[in-house]
């Protein structure tokens, strides 16, 4: 998805209108997950005609974790208020199915699991 960063390389970054370094690709990892500098902050090596957001010398940036957990968090809740709400019309359809097939069971398992267990 993003370029691989050289960990040898040095880097100068761009943020709050000054510019700083040179880095090395861990230091700002270290940098960044420390949250010592900003989301926004923008990085330039050798040979590159533009800056770019400090995001790209990662795999993955943070930023996109959360995006990725806070939709599928969205979703889940949406599926179980659906559930919640809908389950005295879907109670009398089943009639009997969702004990004798273990789903009860396996909510109750699911539900404790996602929602209370700490560990």
């Amino acid at each position: 998805m993003f370029p691989e960063a050289d960990p040898m390389e040095s880097y100068h970054l761009h943020y709050d209108g000054k510019q700083r370094g040179p880095y090395t690709v861990a230091q700002i990892r270290h940098m960044f997950t420390q949250r010592l500098i900003p989301v926004e902050a923008m990085y330039l090596r050798e040979g590159m005609e533009q800056w770019h957001p400090v995001e790209e010398l990662f795999a993955q940036p943070p930023s996109q974790w959360r995006k990725k957990a806070g939709v599928a968090g969205a979703a889940l809740l949406f599926f179980v208020l659906a559930l919640v709400v809908s389950w005295d019309f879907i109670q009398p359809w089943l009639e009997g199915w969702w004990e004798r097939s273990g789903a009860a069971e396996w909510f109750r398992k699911f539900v404790y699991i996602w929602f209370f267990r700490t560990d």
